[in-house]
């Protein structure tokens, strides 16, 4: 005699396993997708990374000739390719907090100034802005310090170098620090760039987003600098706040260009 219940019973049984292995699978292949994600965008940037070190050391190299003279330049360029190595550790850091962001948990913070960590970047950057004719202007102080992550050091200089891309030939990118009292700094910085769309605005920290006028632009880009800032800044509790001024000033080869601006606001 066939036994209908435990044929079910059996049947229930499977189909309960079924679901909780596709549910496992689900699982597995947004975990490898995403990995594949991270990965992808890492590897981006540590080429980018390398090509800036590249780039000095070559130059260090004509300076170093003996023909050259410009032995005084040593150090300055010495600097600037120990600054950018540095920075190819705080990418791997932030690829480390995207795969697993309990790791946050077990990585060091350091005390450092936020003036100083902008001027790093700055000079990182120099022969970029130079090579456009951009000059990177700061305005006033700040002797603000703030317990940081290594990978922090990316936040100003994604946003420098952001500032530098899309700017158009010989125009500013301004860098202006206000202190309120010791507990309190605020760091906006503003450049002429690509005009964002107010209802793109919220998305620019998205990943893999990118502004109809800044593609239009011609400059390449994967979408990954702001989404990188507002991590970061998260993890920092740090205020963030991005605007386009809705006013054009020129458009540059059908392109509108406004003033763009990110301020970033730092507490005890």
């Amino acid at each position: 005699m066939i036994n209908y219940q435990r044929i079910k019973k059996l049947k229930d049984q499977h189909q309960v396993e079924t679901d909780k292995l596709q549910s496992e699978l689900h699982l597995t292949r947004t975990l490898q997708e995403r990995t594949a994600q991270v990965l992808e965008g890492t590897l981006h940037e540590v080429r980018r990374f390398s090509s800036e070190i590249s780039a000095h050391a070559e130059q260090l190299n004509r300076i170093l000739s003996p023909a050259s003279g410009g032995a005084s330049q040593t150090t300055d360029l010495a600097n600037t390719i120990f600054y950018t190595s540095g920075m190819l550790s705080a990418r791997l850091a932030f690829a480390d907090l995207e795969l697993n962001p309990a790791s946050v948990e077990n990585q060091i913070r350091t005390n450092a100034g936020i003036y100083k960590k902008c001027e790093k970047a700055r000079h990182i950057l120099s022969l970029k802005a130079r090579a456009k004719n951009v000059a990177i202007r700061f305005q006033g102080n700040s002797f603000f310090s703030a317990d940081l992550l290594q990978a922090f050091e990316l936040v100003p200089f994604v946003l420098l170098e952001n500032a530098i891309k899309y700017s158009p030939r010989s125009e500013e990118v301004l860098v202006g620090f206000v202190e309120q009292g010791a507990d309190s700094l605020t760091v906006n910085i503003s450049s002429i760039g690509p005009q964002a769309q107010e209802d793109e605005i919220p998305h620019l920290i998205d990943r893999g987003f990118r502004a109809k006028g800044a593609i239009n632009s011609h400059n390449s880009g994967e979408g990954l600098g702001l989404f990188l800032v507002d991590f970061l800044c998260g993890l920092h509790d740090v205020g963030l706040q991005i605007a386009s001024n809705p006013r054009v000033k020129y458009s540059l080869e059908g392109v509108p260009h406004s003033e763009f601006c990110v301020t970033l606001h730092f507490e005890h």
